[in-house]
């Protein structure tokens, strides 16, 4: 650590006799604002609401292994948050107090271990003892980290936690404990950038403390589940329906009964997000991954995971990127291979799931420019500050950032990769978005239903295609940056979309025709097979994400949006080969305009390009609200994309084997 050893030697002194300002031993924490309630309908019974790698033991002062939290390492740190976000209160509590004693401790270990005396050079006895103590740290953690790492990034949760945790008292508790440290003179992170989405303004996203019950409920479920309120949830929840059937299949694809581990779980999810390079996905997934005893060694890569899991590259590169080329070939060589990357036909059907699951959510995170969490190393910097806040000032419980210090400029624009001109990024779009036409379109397509043969019905289909493949070519990468770093999940990293109409030897792969493979007749009875929870799940949040609507448009009301919907679900599955001879596809030209399409081809199909310019392009008239309602009928539309193609290859695998 960069602090000096006097100074945090006499804040953890101060910190033992109890005698700081900000704390002492009558202190009360308050009590949430809103608590749980157990009579509530929860997604699952009480003895479900704890995630099955957060043990979440309650520890208190008394137990045995109290003082085994003071010790340095990341397991310590990652099982004392996790004990946080438990769901009744009195445990929180009693993690909390511990942490306050813990931190402390762990800052004063650090610097122990990292400093080296500038003077009075130590005995041999000194050496020897301290290289013990830095051996045993080593292998606590891990060879390639240092105590002052785990330090900082427990700090970066307290800081995460003062912010974005719907408890009250864990807010309080978590800031004040900042601000007693920043007192004492220890480095303590701030915000970078507070913002939960680049492209949504925060005075659109409800707050961690929101009034509106039912999203309030959602944010405590999320954490308790996941030990955080991620950035994610906070935009879905902009439509508290379509949330909960997410939540619900989330937390089933990795917490629940299911033939694959957990942490080969979270790892696949890994992977997926790599494939469509989401940093936001991929730190979020690692951090699951060690929440849920993850080798941290196999962070490192592919190379340093099981050949069981390096088997399912190729299927991951192929389903994220061109579907259409999965083939029982790729299901045999999984299922029949190598001893030690042989799938069984159950495992091999989740990992399909998951990795569709988390394809689509990383289309999700980029078309919304969600934001990293506040724990991210590059969303807090380490700036030592003399000022001492106020001790009554405590972060925002919303979505700001606390006054801790005021951050560099510098470091303030770091994540800015449009720079400030927000405004300018409408320039060279058409003026898009009349709702007073759109309604019209609509309305005219309910009251004439045109007359289309079979052979017009194919031609549209074609033509539609072919457009969609010459005349909305999104432009160049957005900064995501990292290529190096997503490269160590991924084989054939350049791997991308391709047109389907442009596809290599064609004739070999007829369009797929939604009447001789469907999600509801055929794709569903086979996650079914193996998985009947999950089926269902997936089925009813289909269903949910089609057919939401609030019966509105912009500032319109009592609007029959349907056949807008389905255009939108329609064009994906259109872009990605998939024909319903029952669709006009002439209602995707009249209802679709083009910085829209544009908007829902860079998402589907190229996410990692998505920016705030082609964000802004469309529908210049709407609500984020209902942008973001779009965004989510294309990540699911695009989720049972990649299950049609991967489950009827199963399915022809099967059939044949």
């Amino acid at each position: 650590m960069d602090n000096n050893l006097t100074s945090l030697s006499l804040a953890l002194e101060s910190h033992e006799r109890g005698d700081n300002k900000y704390r002492n031993s009558s202190t009360q924490l308050p009590l949430p604002t809103s608590p749980i309630n157990e009579n509530s309908n929860c997604r699952f019974d009480a003895a479900c609401l704890n995630p099955p790698y957060c043990e979440k033991t309650v520890y208190s002062e008394d137990d045995d292994d109290y003082d085994s939290y003071e010790k340095l390492s990341y397991d310590t740190a990652q099982k004392l948050f996790a004990q946080i976000s438990h769901k009744d209160p009195m445990v929180r509590r009693a993690g909390l107090d511990i942490l306050s004693r813990s931190i402390f401790q762990w800052i004063r270990n650090a610097d122990n271990i990292d400093q080296t005396p500038q003077s009075n050079t130590p005995s041999p006895n000194e050496k020897v003892e301290n290289s013990h103590q830095l051996e045993s740290c080593r292998k606590m953690n891990g060879h390639h980290e240092e105590p002052s790492k785990i330090v900082k990034q427990a700090l970066a949760s307290l800081l995460r936690l003062s912010i974005r945790c719907p408890f009250q008292e864990v807010r309080f508790e978590c800031s004040q404990l900042l601000c007693e440290l920043q007192g004492e003179n220890v480095d303590i992170p701030t915000v970078v950038k507070g913002d939960v989405s680049r492209y949504i303004p925060n005075s659109q996203i409800n707050p961690v403390d929101t009034d509106d019950e039912q999203t309030y409920t959602l944010y405590e479920e999320s954490f308790i589940h996941n030990c955080r309120l991620e950035h994610m949830v906070m935009v879905m929840a902009l439509h508290p329906q379509y949330l909960q059937q997410f939540l619900d299949t989330n937390y089933h694809l990795l917490q629940s009964k299911g033939a694959l581990p957990f942490q080969y779980r979270s790892y696949i999810a890994i992977m997926a997000a790599a494939r469509h390079r989401c940093t936001y996905l991929v730190h979020l997934m690692e951090a699951h991954f060690l929440l849920q005893g993850g080798d941290r060694e196999w962070l490192r890569g592919l190379n340093h995971v099981p050949a069981k899991l390096r088997a399912l590259s190729t299927l991951n590169k192929l389903l994220a990127h061109r579907p259409w080329l999965v083939t029982p070939n790729h299901i045999k060589e999984l299922v029949d291979g190598d001893a030690t990357c042989r799938w069984q036909h159950p495992e091999l059907a989740q990992a399909i799931v998951l990795l569709c699951h988390f394809h689509g959510l990383a289309v999700f995170c980029h078309a919304t420019g969600i934001n990293l969490e506040i724990d991210h190393e590059t969303a807090h910097a380490f700036h030592y500050k003399s000022t001492q806040p106020s001790p009554n000032s405590s972060p925002s419980s919303g979505s700001t950032s606390p006054n801790y210090g005021r951050v560099s400029p510098i470091i303030d624009n770091i994540w800015d990769d449009e720079a400030d001109s927000f405004p300018a990024f409408t320039k060279g779009f058409e003026q898009t978005g009349d709702v007073e036409v759109l309604m019209e379109r609509m309305k005219k397509l309910q009251e004439e239903e045109e007359e289309v043969t079979r052979e017009e019905m194919n031609r549209r289909f074609e033509k539609e295609k072919d457009e969609a493949s010459h005349g909305l070519i999104p432009g160049t990468n957005s900064p995501v940056g990292g290529a190096a770093y997503f490269a160590r999940y991924v084989v054939d990293p350049d791997f991308s979309y391709q047109e389907f109409a442009k596809r290599d030897v064609a004739a070999e792969i007829p369009t797929f025709r939604e009447q001789d493979y469907n999600w509801s007749d055929h794709a569903c009875l086979v996650v079914r097979k193996f998985n009947s929870d999950v089926a269902d799940l997936l089925d009813m949040k289909f269903n949910t994400a089609y057919n939401l609507t609030y019966k509105t448009l912009a500032s319109k009301d009592n609007v029959d949006t349907t056949s807008l919907r389905r255009a939108v679900w329609m064009y994906v599955h259109c872009m990605y080969g998939i024909m319903y001879d029952d669709y006009n596809y002439g209602e995707v030209n009249q209802l679709l305009e083009r910085p829209l399409k544009l908007f829902i081809k860079t998402a589907s199909c190229f996410p990692e390009k998505t920016t705030r310019k082609v964000y802004d392009g469309f529908w210049k008239q709407f609500r984020h609200s209902e942008k973001v309602h779009v965004t989510i009928m294309i990540m699911e539309s695009r989720l049972q994309v990649g299950l049609l193609y991967g489950m009827r290859a199963l399915t022809d695998y099967l059939r044949d084997s």
